[in-house]
């Protein structure tokens, strides 16, 4: 059983009190910071697809033998709150730390937020591999005024706290509710290199559909460039966190055309 606490809260430095105390008497190995993941008992598609855990708590760091800490953000419900505890704290070994926390996440917050939890990780030497910052606030359904602000709000601001640190990389975001990519994030910083990655994206999103018909199918490349992007695309239920490109090719789903 992990180790849960709920704080209901406007005041940032309740939670930053709440991580000193966990940090105090642990040794962090892993920082897990989760934006709009919950597990929602109303949310047919999530359920559906298994995924909602995973947000909160990868499958690698499920199995991980250090101690972890989890951060949820996001608001939740009463019954929500009731619905993640009463799963987080009965599914998690006794070194995962969760710490949900319902707040908005808006510019102001994540202006004080992102700095801390730098300090933090740099204070418990936690190597940025180490270290996962991920939004998942997507929408699956046409979004509002506020919404909408908050999809392209939140992303940016988060990079540019992070982008002349040493925790740049540690900043990822969830495809959202994509019938292939839905258990899939990606590094923000690769994603704004490649400007979309779209050509990428689209050979990735055709393989999945070519895969679904045929479990046997390779993919072969002649230009593997493309494939670039898909060193930065990770599985959260996937027991190793490996990247995408180094999961197909572990299970020889590329073959590479000579040239």
């Amino acid at each position: 059983m992990s180790i849960f606490t709920n704080i209901h809260t406007i005041e940032p430095n309740q939670l930053f009190d709440t991580v000193r105390q966990i940090s105090s008497i642990i040794n962090i190995h892993n920082i897990y910071v989760s934006i709009g993941g919950k597990i929602n008992n109303n949310d047919m598609f999530m359920d559906y697809n298994n995924n909602a855990i995973y947000q909160i708590i990868p499958k690698y760091l499920q199995d991980d033998e250090n101690t972890s800490i989890v951060i949820v953000l996001d608001k939740f419900s009463n019954s929500d709150s009731s619905y993640c505890s009463n799963i987080i704290g009965n599914t998690y070994n006794i070194k995962t730390h969760v710490i949900l926390c319902n707040i908005f996440c808006d510019r102001l917050f994540l202006t004080e937020f992102m700095p801390y939890i730098v300090e933090f990780a740099r204070n418990h030497n936690c190597h940025p591999n180490n270290v996962i910052i991920c939004n998942y606030i997507k929408f699956k359904y046409e979004c509002n005024a506020v919404e909408h602000k908050s999809l392209t709000q939140i992303p940016s601001t988060i990079y540019s706290l992070l982008k002349n640190t040493e925790y740049v990389d540690s900043f990822y975001e969830w495809f959202g509710y994509n019938d292939h990519m839905y258990n899939y994030i990606y590094k923000y910083t690769y994603y704004k290199r490649y400007r979309g990655a779209y050509s990428s994206l689209r050979l990735l999103y055709d393989t999945f559909k070519t895969i679904e018909i045929d479990n046997t199918y390779k993919l072969e490349v002649q230009t593997p460039d493309i494939l670039n992007f898909w060193r930065y695309i990770y599985d959260i239920t996937n027991p190793k966190f490996i990247s995408l490109f180094d999961d197909f090719s572990e299970k020889n789903r590329i073959t590479f055309a000579n040239l």
